[in-house]
């Protein structure tokens, strides 16, 4: 009868409206004076932090976009007028809901946010919803008093035109869907790699949630977004847990961090997904060498995550082995 109890006290949490977190960290990590900066502001506590090692530690900490320059945006350029237009409301309302961060159109730029439209049949990866982002996170220092020097460098985020019907059948989405769509995939694009447990933020899962913010976007009547007010009021870099790591995972990790290094490779990078997280290197021709680990976010011990190097990040381990020999 374990698990009649068990539903019962999430019900109850549910209507209470005091859901666990899902992040795999809590505000009570963060100095006294950063809980007070983000005391009732949101759900902040779901973000999956970033992963960063450095000796037996594989540190916890959150990553965005540093606000003393205007990040850069580059539109499809298959845009049609509405959907520029569609693209500069959904900037301009990030840009004054309270982040203290810009934007700036470009043409072409190695930095800041990249936008693609996407529709069924298109020769690339379609979205299984309705759209996608990822983040990379560039990390430059050591971890220092719970602070590490990093900040977000690279986004991309594809938006669908169209979604399927319940026969499978591409559908041209609605203003309201798309509106709050852009909306939903900026933000994850400004860092908040994850969805909210519950409420109305425009970081949830729900479709009718974020349709529901697209329409308040188009009446001018959307405010903001508080997860993401709390997320920027925060340094970048802020470390918000520590996990103590095999002995085994560390060592072949702090070789591999080190051989990157010798080699001159571009990076390190974080970047963190639903299910994992990865911390990778570029090479001179954008190619891509990088650790997984899953499951993510991690719980309390770090001896159950699974740390995958892929072919590239394999080979320069073992050239670096055979160096170091």
């Amino acid at each position: 009868m374990h698990w009649i109890h068990a539903v019962a006290c999430w019900v109850v949490l549910l209507l209470l409206g005091c859901v666990p977190s899902r992040g795999g960290w809590g505000f009570e990590s963060l100095p006294q004076s950063l809980q007070v900066q983000v005391k009732n502001q949101g759900r902040l506590a779901d973000l999956a932090p970033q992963p960063w090692v450095e000796g037996m530690d594989l540190f916890l900490f959150l990553c965005r976009w540093e606000t003393d320059a205007p990040v850069p945006v580059v539109f499809p350029e298959d845009a049609s007028l509405a959907e520029r237009e569609m693209l500069r409301v959904v900037l301009r309302n990030w840009a004054r809901s309270g982040l203290g961060i810009r934007f700036r159109e470009t043409e072409a730029s190695s930095r800041g946010i990249q936008i693609k439209f996407v529709s069924a049949g298109d020769p690339v990866a379609i979205p299984q919803g309705a759209g996608d982002a990822l983040a990379d996170c560039r990390v430059k220092s050591e971890v220092q008093d719970g602070q590490l020097e990093a900040s977000l460098e690279f986004a991309s985020v594809y938006l669908r035109r169209d979604q399927d019907d319940w026969l499978g059948r591409p559908q041209p989405m609605s203003w309201d869907e798309r509106y709050g769509t852009a909306l939903h995939e900026l933000g994850h694009a400004l860092g908040f790699s994850s969805h909210v447990a519950r409420g109305g933020s425009v970081m949830t899962r729900s479709p009718e949630v974020v349709r529901r913010v697209g329409a308040e976007l188009q009446s001018g009547d959307w405010s903001g977004d508080e997860t993401l007010r709390a997320l920027y009021s925060l340094p970048s870099g802020t470390v918000v847990g520590t996990r103590v790591l095999p002995g085994a995972s560390a060592e072949r990790v702090k070789r591999w961090l080190a051989g990157a290094e010798a080699l001159g490779l571009q990076g390190p990078y974080t970047r963190v997904g639903d299910r994992g997280s990865r911390i990778f290197y570029r090479g001179a021709l954008g190619e891509t060498f990088a650790v997984a680990i899953r499951p993510w976010p991690p719980g309390e011990e770090a001896g159950s995550l699974k740390w995958v190097l892929n072919a590239r990040a394999e080979q320069q381990l073992k050239g670096s082995s055979r160096t170091e020999e």
